[in-house]
């Protein structure tokens, strides 16, 4: 699945498709079982987010979340992919694509619990805030993302105390 995601970086049909079915592989198998270069993984997702902004937003954040997420990849894994999305400033190509997508609420849910994953170890997520301020205001009816969006906004406060 990489090999073709990095053969046809422009083709955004074939990255949708690709990318959804990784995800798919990830869910069923876990992240430590399915045997995939995580740091190439990882870049190329960034990279795809900044270069397909829509459907394929939301598939990059739910598979960060994956990644970030201990009883999926254990520990030692989860925390590798948080401090690479981190160096790769994922946080803040999320909150670009949550910004540009203020009526998707599938997008901004998923957005929300990567954001949720990356904040673990950062006492703040810069430049984060207004979109997850503008997502509060864009989506007033999701009671998912208005839950996750004041989460993040409160433990940001806290940690800045």
């Amino acid at each position: 699945l990489l090999r073709v995601i990095k053969l046809h970086p422009q083709n955004r049909m074939l990255q949708e498709r690709a990318w959804e079915a990784l995800l798919t592989v990830l869910r069923c198998l876990g992240v430590a079982a399915a045997a995939v270069d995580m740091a190439s993984m990882l870049r190329n997702l960034v990279e795809t987010m900044k270069r397909h902004p829509g459907p394929l937003q939301r598939i990059a954040c739910d598979i960060m979340t994956l990644c970030c997420l201990p009883d999926m990849s254990g520990d030692e894994t989860s925390n590798a992919s948080r401090e690479q999305l981190l160096e790769l400033e994922a946080q803040q190509v999320i909150a670009d694509a949550m910004r540009k997508n203020l009526e998707v609420t599938e997008l901004q849910d998923s957005a929300c619990a990567s954001l949720q994953r990356l904040a673990m170890t950062e006492a703040r997520l810069g430049g984060t805030e207004d979109a997850l301020l503008r997502a509060l205001e864009a989506q007033p009816n999701s009671q998912d993302v208005q839950i996750r969006a004041l989460d993040l906004l409160s433990a940001f406060a806290l940690r800045g105390c």
